[in-house]
C-alpha cells in the first residue's frame, strides 16, 4: 500500500490540506486602534485569515482530509480511489475559490490604513490540488496497466 507513488501523493495531498486548519492564508498588519475599526464580523478582525474563519471552509478541509484518508485505504479498488480523489480535488477547488471571494467581499471593508500581506499558507490549496492531480494520474495508469495485464492472460 505504502510502497505506491499514489499513496504518498495522497498522503502528501492530506498533510497539505491539514496544514491549511493551522496556516494563516494572509495577515493584516495595522496597529491595534485600526483593528478595532475592522468590527467583529470581518474574517480579518484578529489579523489574520484563515480556514477556521468560516465554518463552510473548516468543514470542507475537513471533509478534504476524510476523503484522502478514504481513499488511501481504498488501494484496493482503484475506480472508487479515483472517484473519491476526483471528488476531494472537485472540493479543494471549490474551498480556494470560496476562500478567494469571501476574501474579497471582506477585503473591500477594511480600513485603508490595513496592509494585507499573504501568508506561507497561501500555498497550501495549490498543494493539494497538484498531488490530487498527479495521485489521479498515477492511479489511472496503475488501472490501465492491470487491465492491460489481464487481457494477456
Amino acid at each position: 500500500m505504502i510502497q505506491r507513488i499514489q499513496t504518498l501523493l495522497l498522503l502528501l495531498a492530506t498533510i497539505a490540506a491539514g496544514l491549511l486548519l493551522w496556516e494563516q492564508l494572509a495577515l493584516c498588519n495595522i496597529d491595534g486602534s485600526a483593528l478595532s475599526e475592522i468590527g467583529q464580523d470581518s474574517p480579518l478582525s484578529d489579523g489574520k485569515y484563515e480556514a477556521f474563519d468560516s465554518p463552510i471552509s473548516a468543514g470542507i478541509v475537513g471533509l478534504i482530509i476524510v476523503l484522502n484518508i478514504v481513499a488511501i485505504a481504498l488501494f484496493k479498488n482503484r475506480p472508487r480511489q479515483i472517484l473519491f480523489s476526483w471528488i476531494s480535488l472537485v472540493l479543494m477547488v471549490i474551498f480556494t475559490l470560496f476562500m478567494g471571494i469571501w476574501f474579497y467581499m471582506n477585503y473591500t471593508t477594511l480600513p485603508p490604513n490595513c496592509d494585507v500581506s499573504p501568508a506561507p499558507g497561501i500555498i497550501l490549496p495549490v498543494l493539494t490540488i497538484t498531488f490530487l492531480f498527479f495521485a489521479i494520474r498515477r492511479i489511472a495508469a496503475d488501472e490501465r496497466l492491470v487491465r492491460s495485464m489481464d487481457r494477456l492472460r
